[in-house]
């Protein structure tokens, strides 16, 4: 019969380990944990289990008869070796420490790899001892089938599916033969190599659970421990009520801008609000179908985009063959810009400090801008216009009676069309008809000097 060893890199993971541990400890023949400097209880989670636990502190220990008999008599077997946080191919660097012990002490044995947050299905019993008895000859390396929850253990990620639209994600070489031409590249998500053949299968017999991403329900269960120990303000019942639907998911709850989060807490998680306003306003078909009709009304030879976010219609008029400039007051639209221009062609700008005169444009266009500056600017921001327009005035503005204006609280004016025609006006440009083929048309203004 040969053997089974399930291997695992872990540091601090005290909390969740117990799960990962007893979901395969009954089947396997040895568990091999690489621990990278825990300072938490992990070891007492080792110790703590009936079966013994060899620890080894230095790698390059010499192993006698005796040494070797420990180990071999062992369920867990601890590397002790110092993970390197700042180093880039930490994780495969780490993981080729137990593939070479692996390969030092089980050559031609089976490895289940698996992380401290990661728990077997219960179809594993069987799979692995099919595995142990010879019956899977047909394979070298396998992927296995993983399931991730999100959040909470009622909802899983939905990134990749099957033709039914089902959740359908594969871990790559999680399971192997251990054999010498094996290793992992120096690299942060780093996957099993071969540098000879290998008959490479998928497994689908048995699931790996990973629950990484709804770690806060062991803190969940913890609270619910303990309430219901010493609580008496509330039932049971209401403790049990409470405690299934966080943990499902199902707890009432209504969703909110997170800009509307204070500052230290942003600062904290890295949340930016102009990230979270560009979110899906990347380019769209309704981008094209303006640069084609813009090109074949106003013929322009050069174009400045105003506010352009995340430089789209920039984009879309250089799609057409336009010479298309533009600019947007945010820094992380400039950045982040889909057509990854450099500053001579899409920069960071506020248009109310617009040099006075930059080069010529026969066109310049403000879509969906003006409403976002202050009332107190907007002459100043039409005076920038007009000093860098030579013939075209182009505008899409929300006004009264347009859900779109209070749809976003960014909206800074919130006038009528006759406002805006005015004010157009007032700086120079004559209200020309907009074609009605225009999308949304009727709150399109064009103004021609």
């Amino acid at each position: 019969m040969v053997k089974l060893i399930v291997a695992i890199i872990g540091q601090d993971c005290a909390e969740w380990l117990p799960l990962c541990l007893n979901s395969v400890k009954d089947v396997v023949d040895h568990i091999v944990f690489v621990d990278g400097g825990s300072k938490d209880n992990t070891f007492d989670i080792l110790h703590s289990k009936r079966e013994s636990t060899f620890i080894l502190n230095k790698l390059e220990y010499i192993f006698d008869e005796e040494d070797t008999r420990e180990m071999l008599s062992s369920k867990y077997i601890v590397l002790k070796r110092p993970y390197e946080h700042d180093h880039p191919g930490a994780n495969g660097r780490a993981r080729n420490v137990y593939l070479d012990f692996l390969k030092k002490h089980f050559m031609g044995e089976w490895c289940l790899v698996l992380d401290p947050d990661e728990v077997c299905d219960d179809n594993f019993t069987q799979f692995a001892k099919d595995l142990k008895e010879d019956k899977h000859k047909d394979f070298d390396v396998a992927m296995i089938k993983m399931r991730h929850t999100i959040g909470d253990l009622a909802h899983e990620d939905k990134t990749i599916t099957n033709d039914k639209g089902e959740p359908n994600h594969f871990v790559s070489n999680r399971l192997f033969k251990i054999a010498p031409d094996l290793f992992y590249p120096e690299a942060e998500h780093t996957v099993l190599n071969a540098a000879e053949k290998k008959n490479w299968t998928v497994i689908d017999q048995f699931t790996i659970w990973h629950l990484s991403l709804s770690k806060q329900m062991f803190q969940i269960k913890k609270k619910y421990d303990s309430d219901r120990k010493k609580s008496n303000t509330h039932t049971p019942l209401f403790l049990r009520t409470w405690y299934t639907h966080i943990l499902f998911g199902e707890y009432p709850k209504v969703a909110f801008n997170p800009v509307e989060l204070p500052k230290v807490i942003k600062d904290h998680f890295e949340i930016f609000d102009d990230e979270i306003y560009f979110n899906n306003r990347g380019l769209e078909l309704k981008h094209l179908v303006d640069a084609a009709d813009w090109k074949q009304y106003f013929k322009p030879e050069r174009v400045l985009v105003i506010g352009d976010g995340l430089a789209v219609r920039t984009f879309a008029l250089r799609r057409y063959g336009v010479m298309a400039f533009g600019f947007d007051i945010s820094d992380y639209a400039v950045k982040n810009n889909i057509g990854q221009y450099g500053i001579m062609d899409y920069w960071q700008e506020d248009l109310t400090e617009l040099p006075g005169t930059t080069e010529d444009h026969d066109l310049v266009i403000a879509y969906d801008v003006l409403e976002h500056i202050p009332k107190e600017k907007i002459d100043i921001a039409l005076n920038k216009i007009k000093n860098n327009c030579t013939r075209w005035l182009l505008v899409s503005v929300p006004t009264i009676g347009d859900p779109n204006l209070k749809a976003d609280d960014t909206h800074k004016i919130k006038e009528t069309k006759e406002w805006w025609l005015a004010k157009i006006q007032e700086h120079g440009f004559k209200i020309v008809p907009t074609p009605q083929y225009f999308l949304f048309a009727n709150q399109v203004i064009i103004g021609e000097k």
